[in-house]
């Protein structure tokens, strides 16, 4: 769900977010795509944290080129 500046929601939903059952098996087939302009901080937050909670998960960079 997206929330707006202000705290007001785009969707009129009361929920904050959706819980959604993941087995532990996709972690392991799991593929985390960083995006062409990421950052480096960004990069390094996301190694952390799949390191961290998928250690068997892929990590790829995007082969798209953004001037």
């Amino acid at each position: 769900m997206m929330q707006e500046k202000g705290g007001r929601h785009s969707n009129p939903s009361e929920s904050l977010y959706i819980d959604i059952p993941i087995s532990e098996e996709a972690f392991e087939e799991m593929e985390v795509m960083l995006g062409p302009k990421v950052s480096p901080a960004d990069k390094d937050a996301v190694r952390e944290a799949v390191s961290a909670f998928a250690p068997s998960a892929h990590l790829k960079e995007s082969a798209l080129k953004i001037r």
